[in-house]
């Protein structure tokens, strides 16, 4: 699950003091620094920690360049596969300025979490093939991102990744006790689109069924983790019954949009006016509840879109 602190409309205007960093992979081929395990998973937060603790008393503008200079650039690979998808990275340093802010003030949570990613990803990932012996063999990267998500899949180097961020799951108010939660949820994502390449998350039905399937396998996987684990947001476990009726309605009527004003209002770990963030998440899992019947969580992932998207539309309508 992807979230930004910011959004586009909020951020700074560019001047000579506030600096946009601009980093475009063909512009930009630096030797990347990591510390892999014989497990096939890679962890930056040490380097991270030496680049933090070296420039901890100086003023903000230096660390933001020395966290420039000395880890984001060497370890630009891991960014753009995470949070651009392979492509350009903007991130302004005043951005930038506000995260480590927010770091200085969470420094030994965000390490004890660092510490007990590793041994969770352990014990998932047994238990997620006893569900889906069929999921590939998946890379762990556990990495800062920079405030901008908590966990997400994406792809490194031709493999299938999972990009954990112990600082963007601090900030973002989960806990060690949510971690198989989260795995689960993303490592879903992960093998979804390993059996089922059919659901257009572009659109606001596949984004429903996606996210909303993969809150419903996390759920079925942790059957103790509490709601607000599951939902990894207590405004949205304890959310209303007017509140999911308005998102419901909400998703029916942008069922087959691609608009971002509908996505990022279901979706977006944002304020609104209305609804709860994330409301679409809560939409989602509700709908998934009704369709899943007999059916086993294999079978729900491999479902193809011609049959998701009538029976998740006649789940919103009743």
């Amino acid at each position: 699950m992807s979230y930004l602190f910011w959004q586009p409309d909020c951020r700074p205007s560019i001047t000579r003091r506030t600096v946009l960093t601009t980093i475009f992979a063909s512009l930009l081929a630096p030797k990347v620094v990591t510390a892999a395990s014989p497990d096939q998973s890679t962890n930056l937060m040490d380097a991270f920690w030496v680049c933090y603790n070296a420039n901890r008393g100086a003023d903000l503008e230096t660390r933001v360049a020395a966290l420039n200079t000395t880890f984001l650039r060497p370890h630009i690979a891991f960014y753009i596969a995470s949070i651009a998808h392979g492509g350009p990275i903007h991130l302004m340093n005043s951005f930038i300025s506000q995260w480590l802010t927010r770091v200085d003030g969470r420094v030994s949570d965000i390490h004890a979490m660092a510490e007990a990613i590793q041994p969770a990803w352990q014990e998932h990932e047994p238990r997620f093939r006893k569900v889906f012996p069929e999921a590939i063999t998946r890379k762990l990267t556990i990495m800062p991102s920079i405030g901008c998500f908590n966990a997400k899949p994406g792809r490194l180097d031709g493999a299938e990744t999972l990009f954990a961020a112990p600082d963007g799951m601090v900030l973002m108010g989960n806990t060690i006790e949510d971690l198989p939660v989260t795995l689960d949820h993303e490592a879903f994502h992960l093998y979804q689109n390993q059996v089922n390449q059919t659901i257009n998350a572009s659109y606001v039905w596949g984004r429903l069924w996606s996210e909303g399937l993969a809150q419903y396998v996390s759920q079925r996987l942790n059957p103790h983790a509490s709601q607000s684990s599951i939902m990894m947001s207590t405004e949205l476990a304890q959310a209303s019954p007017q509140d999911i009726a308005a998102g419901t309605e909400l998703a029916r009527k942008a069922f087959d949009s691609t608009d971002q004003t509908a996505l990022q209002t279901l979706f977006a770990a944002m304020t609104h006016d209305t609804l709860p963030p994330r409301i679409g998440y809560l939409v989602g899992l509700r709908a998934v509840e009704k369709i899943s019947g007999n059916h086993t969580l294999d079978e729900l992932a491999r479902m193809p879109a011609d049959r998701v998207r009538p029976i998740l539309y006649r789940a919103l309508c009743c």
